[in-house]
């Protein structure tokens, strides 16, 4: 969770408007919160966290769409395939 200097949870817009700014003023490119997304799916299934869980933290509501996603990760593939 994501608060401000009043200690309130901040809006996924404001989170997104947040992240926008940082590579805008290093010039570098990011054109989407996806990629952030993948890598803390990656490291938590690479820590041994449940698929379960990682479906309930990202939000997914079947976890079909969490298998998809973590079979687009080469990590994460190689890990389910050793599970």
């Amino acid at each position: 969770m994501f608060v401000n200097r009043g200690d309130r949870c901040l809006s996924g817009g404001a989170i997104s408007n947040g992240i926008d700014t940082i590579p805008r003023c290093a010039q570098v490119p990011i054109h989407s919160l996806h990629p952030f997304r993948q890598t803390c799916a990656s490291d938590l299934l690479e820590a041994g966290v449940h698929l379960a869980q990682v479906q309930n933290i990202l939000g997914h509501s079947v976890i079909s769409t969490t298998v998809r996603s973590a079979d687009e990760l080469p990590l994460v593939n190689t890990f389910l395939r050793a599970v």
